[in-house]
């Protein structure tokens, strides 16, 4: 209600974030659209609640990032991945160079959040989408083959089988029991 007041009041809805009434709230709703958008499912965003936003002409990236990421829309995580398959296809492996825009950077951050994921720390990335991408042979660990070292038949990954072995899932450990008094 506050921000159909805001665009009725000013014309638009470019609120800055230090807005008293607004400010926190918009910035709430950028960042959870920008996690949304690569693929975080727990956030309160969804589908729906962008198209809403969008429709009352709610501007979800402001800034300096602006200008960078209006070129062309944020794809979301099962795009990346259908390019991952596209360039596995072309190159029998999935070692994507970080130098790569978008696929490169998406490969990059995978890794990144498994390591969260494998050390118990929040993570967007989700233990099926792990499972996902150790089904195709995914190298979650590709520190072996970076620094300029050349890929050959004998260094690039054994496949699937070989890499979905070395997948660590973190499992919660229960609560110790303590019995209550009554």
């Amino acid at each position: 209600q506050q921000l159909r007041q805001f665009k009725q009041e000013n014309g638009h809805l470019r609120v800055p974030v230090t807005n008293p009434e607004l400010g926190e709230f918009v910035a709430r709703q950028r960042m959870e659209y920008a996690k949304y958008m690569d693929g975080d499912t727990s956030v309160c965003m969804d589908k729906e609640r962008a198209q809403e936003l969008a429709n009352l002409g709610f501007v979800f990236q402001a800034g300096k990032r602006r200008a960078l990421d209006q070129r062309k829309p944020r794809k979301t995580w099962d795009e990346r991945f259908d390019e991952l398959m596209q360039f596995k296809d072309t190159h029998r492996h999935t070692l994507v160079p970080q130098s790569s825009m978008g696929l490169g950077e998406w490969v990059h951050k995978q890794r990144k959040n498994y390591k969260k994921l494998k050390a118990g720390k929040p993570s967007p990335l989700s233990t099926e989408r792990v499972l996902k991408l150790a089904d195709v042979g995914f190298v979650f660990d590709a520190s072996g083959y970076r620094r300029g070292r050349k890929m050959t038949e004998d260094t690039l990954p054994s496949g699937a089988s070989s890499s979905s072995k070395h997948v660590v899932i973190p499992v919660p450990t229960p609560p110790p029991y303590r019995p209550t008094m009554i």
